[in-house]
């Protein structure tokens, strides 16, 4: 059954109360709202309660609590700020910072805060590099569930193709962005692998690889 709206705001609100319990209303209010942007056509909150259930499904049961709790943090928080062709912006730097000022007001471990940036970080390359070895696994995780769409059905990921043009739309040419996401999935299929764990491999990876492929023609 398709996410709903409703379902996804209740279910990520719900989600972030229960990682971060202490933060104010009006952190949640300002968060909510970010994702909530009507330009915002994919990266928004269905697609961080697909991630959130995706990896309840995937990895809960192969983390630690704490490592759940670091992963469910990067998750929400990964893509908060989504800047669509704003020079110099870096999205996934200033989404970190984002969390790791609300995990210090909150008083968080160190670590966590630690773990948490260096994941969001991450999904930039989409890779472990520069990624602290005690930091990797979550990480990983994080990095696969945000490319599980690579591997969907055909049908699927021409719908999610379509959803992230009209994010592009008001700054790019349809020729622009086909012409980006050529080079985009050049860049994954020149990689040994595209996802990072195991688990993924063996479910989504020829199907990815299928998916970019044709996006070559």
């Amino acid at each position: 059954m398709p996410i709903t709206r409703i379902d996804a705001k209740l279910g990520v609100s719900n989600s972030l109360f229960e990682v971060l319990p202490g933060l104010s209303g009006e952190k949640v209010g300002r968060f909510m709202s970010a994702y909530s942007e009507p330009k915002r056509t994919y990266h928004n909150l269905n697609h961080i309660w697909g991630m959130l259930e995706s990896g309840k499904d995937h990895f809960k049961d192969l983390c630690l609590s704490d490592e759940w709790r670091a992963l469910r943090i990067k998750t929400l928080y990964h893509d908060v700020v989504n800047e669509v062709g704003v020079a110099n912006k870096d999205n996934e730097r200033a989404s970190a910072d984002w969390m790791a000022d609300d995990l210090f007001e909150l008083n968080e471990p160190k670590w966590l805060e630690s773990c948490a940036w260096a994941g969001i970080y991450a999904t930039k390359s989409h890779s472990l590099e520069g990624v602290p070895p005690q930091h990797q696994k979550t990480t990983a995780m994080l990095i696969d569930l945000d490319l599980e769409g690579l591997g969907l059905s055909e049908e699927g990921f021409a719908v999610n193709t379509e959803a992230i043009w009209h994010e592009y739309e008001p700054i790019a040419s349809r020729q622009q962005y086909d012409e980006g996401r050529i080079k985009w999935a050049h860049s994954f299929l020149a990689r040994p692998y595209i996802f990072q764990t195991e688990l993924f491999r063996d479910k989504y990876e020829t199907q990815a690889r299928r998916n970019l492929a044709k996006l070559q023609g």
